[in-house]
């Protein structure tokens, strides 16, 4: 078996929403699309590998530190931020036939975003996901998870701040 990066990988496309509490703590949400490749063993009796393939849809939330805002203080001039992030989410399988069609998922990772404007991010997240061991509609024991690594560039967009009114003064 020789691995095949091409032909053990798969494309992802999300949408997702973010709210800042502070300059240091925020959460995200994700609606996305997954799709996944990889060849299994043992061979065809051609010599080729077969392809398993499927996809999911899925939905997480995820807590975010702002790690270079922690470190070294916000300032809105830095180029570039990481933070860290750990969450939760659920999908539907497209094609789980054996098992449940509900996966959940487990998740932590990295994000990098680099600030084009004060409005436009290019970003990059590199992120580690545990799934119920059904995820591919192959339960292997002992192992009770399926791990599945991504990485994905994006473009984010931030909303402009609203200004807040000043209080009201009390008599």
């Amino acid at each position: 078996y020789v691995f095949n990066f091409a032909g053990n990988s798969g494309m992802q496309g999300r949408l997702s929403a973010a709210y800042q509490f502070n300059p240091v703590i925020g959460v995200k949400g994700m609606l996305g699309y997954h799709g996944y490749k990889w060849s299994t063993v043992p061979q065809n009796t051609d010599g080729t590998y077969p392809y398993v393939n499927f996809g999911s849809e899925n939905l997480t939330a995820d807590f975010m530190l702002n790690l270079s805002n922690w470190w070294a203080g916000f300032n809105p001039q830095r180029k570039f931020d990481v933070s860290a992030f750990v969450g939760a989410g659920a999908a539907l399988l497209n094609n789980n036939a054996a098992l449940s069609p509900w996966g959940f998922l487990g998740r932590a990772g990295l994000q990098g975003d680099y600030h084009l404007t004060p409005e436009f991010d290019i970003n990059m997240i590199v992120e580690g996901n545990a799934t119920s061991d059904n995820y591919n509609d192959v339960a292997n024991k002992p192992l009770v998870i399926d791990a599945i690594p991504a990485i994905t560039l994006g473009i984010a967009y931030r909303l402009p701040a609203k200004e807040k009114k000043p209080a009201k003064k009390v008599a």
